[in-house]
Order: C-alpha cells, then sequence, then structure tokens
C-alpha cells in the first residue's frame, strides 16, 4: 500500500509538468496547422509567445515568417536574430539557414564560408540531411567564398544519400553519369537514379526513362523507359515532358501494355 501511495504521489507531481509540454506540443502543432493552410497571421500569434519563451522550433519558424514576408514585413536581419536563437539551442533547421546566410554573407551576416559551412555540417549531423546536399551544391558551383572542389561536393552529396536524401542521391546519378569527382561508372548512375525515382524524385524517374529508351551505357529497354515515364507523368509540373516521352514510345510498342516494375 504504501508502495503505492508513493508511486500515486510522484504522478500527481509530474501532472503540471506533463500538462505543460502536452499543451506546447498542442500549441505547436496547431501553429503549424495553420501555416500549411496558409494563415500565416493565426501561425505568427501561436508561435511568437513560445518563440519569447525560448522554444527553439517556435524561434526558427518565426525566423522564417520574417524570411519570407508571412504576416510580418519581410525582414532578413529579424530572420538571422530569430535563427541564431534556435540555432544556439541546435535547432538543425536553423543552423542550415543560418549556415547559408553566413556562406553568402546576406541578411546582416559578414561573408564567412568557413563559419557558414560548419553551421551546416552541424545541421546535417543533427538531421537536417538537406544540409548536406547544399554543401555539395555550394562546392560543386564554386559559389560564393566557397572554392570549386567536385570531389568534395562528391562527398557530401554522398553523405546525404547514403541517408536517403533523394536529392543527393539524384545528384550522385549525375556525378557518376558524367565522372565528375568520382569514376564514370553508368551501373553507379542507375543505381542512385533508381534510389532516387523510387522515392518519387521525378527528374531522376525521367532521366531513367531516356537512359533506358535510348540504351545510354545499358541495354536499351522500352518497356523499363516507359514504366519511369509513366511515374513521371503523374506530377503536374513534369507531365508535358512525360508525355511527350509516352507518346515518342508510342510508335515504337504498345504503350497499352501495363508495366509492373521499373527494373
Amino acid at each position: 500500500m504504501r508502495i503505492s501511495i508513493i508511486a500515486l504521489a510522484a504522478t500527481l507531481a509530474l501532472l503540471p509538468f506533463l500538462s505543460v509540454e502536452q499543451s506546447l506540443a498542442s500549441s505547436l502543432e496547431d501553429a503549424n496547422s495553420a501555416y500549411e493552410k496558409e494563415d500565416y497571421e493565426t501561425a505568427l500569434n501561436l508561435w511568437r509567445p513560445l518563440a519569447e519563451q525560448g522554444n527553439a522550433e517556435a524561434q526558427r519558424s518565426v525566423g522564417i515568417l520574417y524570411e519570407n514576408g508571412r504576416a510580418v514585413p519581410r525582414d532578413g536581419r529579424q530572420a538571422v536574430d530569430w535563427y541564431k536563437k534556435a540555432a544556439a539551442q541546435g535547432d538543425a533547421q536553423a543552423e542550415y539557414r543560418l549556415g547559408t546566410r553566413f556562406v553568402s554573407g546576406s541578411d546582416g551576416l559578414p561573408e564567412d564560408a568557413a563559419r557558414g559551412l560548419a553551421l551546416m555540417e552541424k545541421s546535417g549531423e543533427h538531421g537536417y540531411l538537406r544540409s548536406f546536399f547544399w554543401i555539395g551544391t555550394f562546392y560543386r558551383t564554386g559559389h560564393h567564398a566557397v572554392p570549386q572542389d567536385l570531389t568534395k561536393a562528391a562527398y557530401w552529396f554522398r553523405k546525404a544519400a547514403d541517408q536517403g536524401d533523394a536529392l543527393s542521391q539524384s545528384q550522385l546519378g549525375v556525378f557518376y553519369t558524367y565522372g565528375q569527382g568520382v569514376p564514370k561508372d553508368v551501373g553507379q548512375a542507375i543505381v542512385w537514379y533508381q534510389k532516387a525515382a523510387d522515392q518519387g524524385e521525378v527528374p531522376a524517374q525521367l532521366t531513367l526513362g531516356r537512359i533506358y529508351e535510348f540504351g545510354e551505357g545499358v541495354e536499351a529497354n522500352k518497356a523499363i523507359a516507359l514504366c519511369w515515364y509513366r511515374k513521371a507523368a503523374q506530377d503536374p509540373s513534369f507531365k508535358i515532358e512525360a508525355e511527350r516521352a509516352i507518346a515518342r514510345l508510342a510508335s515504337q510498342i504498345s504503350t497499352n501494355v501495363k508495366a509492373i516494375g521499373c527494373r
């Protein structure tokens, strides 16, 4: 009985803390929902008090509102102030957004590629894989004070691709296709394109369609090409391009055949 009383007392003591956490989670969920519905005023009214109380997710979210001028005037410096607060608490996306601004020297921050890349690397290690993709992109393009280095670019794309980032998988496919930063290897290119395409990365789907349609480094296979084009055609942004490819194949194979898999 004594143990039960102690357990009950401990549970009761935790209730206020649990209630606060539940309220916080509910407010964040409501704010995110409002933002997705483009009700930015409601999102701001929910996020700002939490941000001022030190919640990192809310701080980063208020920063995004200032960055894009939603419910508040567009103000890059204000956005940076909020990103700094969130990044100081290890918020991965805030670290990424702050890092890119140091690389480019924008929104009142000095151009400091080393500091920016370090923040972006930290962001990726904290789970925001898109940071690794953009580090790779900076090295691929050589923009700002980041020197062009395709070997380093390939390293960062692979780092994100190995963890499932579809954009990086697709870019790694491009690198293997043309031998940029890695040895030219069509087989490896197809492996990475397929990983990206399986996640719905439409440019990778179109690329695979072309590879199999024209036999670029592999034996041509019109049925596989058709399968990938059909998948790509489901995306409104690429529908016209994909349908042109499907029409091109119409004179070569029966497009009424149901593809059972893009392999």
